[in-house]
């Protein structure tokens, strides 16, 4: 529950703060194509405006491999779909993407396409080396000129006494979520947990990620990013934060705890992030329900080992290391453990590459409960378990999108997702889910009770 309190920032974090208030400043939230992407990682936000490419694929995978296999001369293979995105950007400009786990599901949203993928005209970059901001890109003269006459008229206005007031009195979760829809109520969900419990007993080592969705109807019009400001501002050790806009009036934004990878360099970073617990300010707590916990640090120890599988192709041999392990995570709502696995990437291998063998990014284990784990996860995700991210030359952070929200019109489209196992106790598992959506739903609150 947040309490009210004017909250002064801290250094490494005025750069994010800037480059928010620059942002809104500008006037590009809502122009198509516009995007701010946090990579808290490496502390850098990324902002670029006036798309000069986009390319957007609405088709499933396998229509779009058969698109692609009509000149068999061309011996087109598996990975064809992505390394065909890949030649139609330019190598030399940044790009933006987020790509649907939906491209490779039975369940989806027609609304909804697969893939996005833009590159600006002018793109901004703020840090802590940069806490003003400056020009990462820009395609040529015109722009370059045009860009530095933004920057320096957000610059000579001065606005860097930042400081940000939390109302008195956050909502019950009862009552924040009240005002949202979903086809699974609490006894629902609570069956399919415990029949995917049942499925697992025969597989000690099995796992599902089970998914809940909800919708949101918006009471009014507001400006989209302030919601990603509310959400993002207190939320903690994020990976990566984002916004974009899809279109006017339809958006997507997130706040995920991890990447998928990472790549700097010929150098390959993945985080392990699995295992959850309530935040909180309690030790004692914080060792019984995550450090000491049997089932959590099992749930976390099976992705830490089969995490590496992903990336083994793509990396020099023996080169895959673990950083550090059972590290914990803070974010507002949820503590999660987190380990860090590193590589070296074999010479010329790209993020599309790697893009070829990472779907599903959230499914089951082992293959033979696929039949069983599709029929329980009928609702499409959208952008949910799948990649938002950036890449330019020889740089890219790819995440997995968790947290996030989808805004179409008036309506919030948001899921959230648990890793069942075994040993897993149907009603914690719920409760988890309700830990994780809480930050989302708070935000969205705050959000509804701005003045115009």
């Amino acid at each position: 529950m947040l309490t009210s309190k004017s909250i002064n920032l801290f250094k490494n974090e005025l750069y994010w703060e800037k480059a928010c208030r620059f942002f809104s400043l500008s006037g590009y939230m809502n122009s198509k194509g516009s995007y701010f992407i946090h990579n808290k990682n490496k502390k850098q936000v990324h902002i670029g405006i006036k798309s000069q490419n986009s390319l957007i694929v609405d088709e499933k995978f396998e229509a779009c491999s058969k698109a692609l296999r009509k000149d068999d001369s061309k011996n087109i293979y598996r990975n064809s779909v992505y390394k065909h995105i890949e030649e139609k950007t330019d190598t030399t400009a940044p790009c933006f993407f987020l790509l649907s786990p939906d491209i490779e599901r039975k369940h989806n949203d027609p609304q909804i396409p697969n893939i996005i993928l833009v590159q600006p005209v002018i793109e901004f970059v703020f840090s802590p080396e940069h806490v003003d901001g400056c020009l990462s890109y820009a395609k040529n003269n015109d722009s370059k000129n045009k860009g530095e006459e933004i920057l320096k008229a957000f610059q000579e206005k001065r606005t860097h006494d930042y400081k940000y007031f939390i109302p008195n009195q956050i909502e019950s979760y009862e009552d924040i979520i009240s005002n949202w829809s979903s086809k699974d109520n609490d006894e629902s969900f609570l069956a399919r947990i415990e029949g995917a419990i049942k499925l697992l007993a025969g597989f000690p080592d099995g796992k599902m990620c089970l998914t809940r969705s909800y919708q949101y109807k918006l009471t009014q019009k507001r400006n989209a990013f302030e919601l990603y400001e509310h959400y993002v501002r207190f939320l903690g050790d994020y990976a990566c934060s984002h916004f974009f806009c899809i279109q006017p009036n339809y958006f997507s934004l997130g706040c995920t705890p991890e990447n998928v990878f990472e790549i700097n360099d010929g150098n390959l970073s993945a985080d392990v992030v699995a295992g959850t617990c309530k935040a909180s300010l309690d030790n004692e707590f914080i060792e019984n329900e995550l450090v000491s916990n049997a089932k959590q640090i099992k749930e976390h120890s099976t992705s830490l080992s089969r995490r590496p599988r992903r990336y083994e192709q793509y990396c020099v041999d023996g080169s895959l290391k673990l950083a550090s392990q059972f590290n914990i995570k803070r974010l507002r709502n949820v503590f999660h453990f987190h380990s860090i696995i590193n590589g070296k990437l074999n010479p010329d291998v790209t993020a599309f590459d790697i893009f070829e063998n990472i779907f599903p990014l959230l499914s089951c284990n082992p293959k033979e409960l696929l039949p069983f784990y599709d029929e329980m996860e009928r609702e499409p995700h959208r952008f949910y378990g799948g990649i938002v991210g950036r890449s330019m030359r020889d740089s890219s952070g790819c995440f997995l999108n968790l947290r996030n929200a989808l805004i179409l019109d008036d309506v919030i489209y948001t899921k959230v997702g648990v890793g069942v196992l075994p040993e897993s106790d149907a009603q914690s598992e719920l409760l988890e889910t309700k830990n994780k959506i809480s930050a989302l739903m708070e935000s969205v609150f705050l959000w509804e009770q701005c003045r115009k």
